[in-house]
């Protein structure tokens, strides 16, 4: 019991600690990389011509073996053009084996505007077009998808050089095909979630 106490606590007093001085964005001429949806909850709806739809209620931390690339772990970079406009993106590669063996790419650039809520606190919504291309080896299929993808970032900054991100995504599949040997068909997922990152400030 002592030990999550004593985490808890430790937590608590870096980010009080780091109050004063921090949050550095938005501003203009900034750069953050960030780990982004390292992890949390997701709700996926998957549409595939002539097949049942497809449902499903996840939780994961880092790599976990998601229903859609949407909610796989991603690099990024953001450029803040003034004190609150940034333009950026993320990208992403996965592959596994085993069950469900896949490997694929995901590509998500973006607009934003950021709006300091304080010292310590970051309101960050950005919007843009993600695209990922899935494959299964041996001869399998090839999942791809273009959608409509938003997300409203809270930045906690316990310092001024890095923060923890958390906030709802919500990605829409606006066209999407499965390309396999019989033939190709229409496929698209829409996807929501709480997810959460970490983020270094240069």
């Amino acid at each position: 019991m002592r030990t999550p106490l004593f985490l808890a606590a430790t937590l608590v007093s870096t980010f009080a600690a780091g109050v004063a001085s921090a949050q550095p964005l938005p501003q203009k001429g900034g750069v953050a990389i960030a780990l982004e949806r390292g992890f949390g909850f997701t709700s996926t709806h998957t549409d595939i011509e002539g097949q049942d739809d497809r449902d499903v209620t996840e939780f994961g931390l880092l790599w976990m073996n998601s229903e859609t690339a949407f909610h796989r772990p991603r690099a990024a970079v953001d450029f803040f053009l003034t004190d609150g406009l940034s333009l950026g993106g993320s990208l992403g590669f996965y592959s596994w084996g085993g069950d469900g063996e896949r490997s694929g790419f995901l590509l998500y650039p973006r607009v934003g505007y950021a709006i300091g809520l304080g010292h310590s606190v970051t309101l960050w919504p950005r919007g843009g077009i993600s695209y990922f291309s899935e494959e299964t080896p041996g001869g399998g299929a090839t999942f791809t998808q273009l959608a409509i993808s938003g997300e409203c970032q809270f930045l906690l900054w316990p310092t001024r050089s890095w923060a923890i991100m958390l906030g709802p995504t919500l990605d829409l599949g606006v066209s999407g095909e499965v390309q396999s040997d019989p033939g190709d068909t229409d496929f698209s997922q829409r996807s929501f979630g709480l997810t959460f990152g970490l983020l270094g400030a240069l």
